[in-house]
Order: C-alpha cells, then structure tokens, then sequence
C-alpha cells in the first residue's frame, strides 16, 4: 500500500479506479472493503497474539 493510498483529496476516484480497471463501480467498492477487511483483520489478529488480548473487546466490536 502506498502512502497516498488514503491522501485527501485522491488522487484518483474509485469510479475512475473502476474504469482503468474495466470493471463495474460496484464490483471497484467490494474488492476495495474486502481487501480491506482482510488487512485490518490480519492486523487485530497479530496483535491478538503479540499482547493476549482482543484491541476492540472492550468496546464490544466483534472483530471477526
């Protein structure tokens, strides 16, 4: 992931995204929330493991 991934504004729109990959817009966004619910999943798993303990238990988020 690059640092401008997530810079505002963008440097380009999921729609325009979308089209230089010659997929639908909808198809675009849910690549893009898969993608990234496997990293910041991945991310809370290892943390899970290094500290022992779940990063959003004591809020109530279930993270699974």
């Amino acid at each position: 992931m690059a640092d401008s991934d997530y810079d505002w504004p963008r440097a380009i729109t999921n729609e325009e995204l979308a089209m230089e990959l010659e997929i639908s817009r909808t198809t675009c966004h849910e690549h893009l929330r898969k993608a990234e619910r496997a990293v910041l999943s991945s991310a809370m798993a290892d943390s899970h493991k290094r500290t022992g303990r779940r990063q959003f238990e004591r809020i109530g988020i279930d993270h699974e």
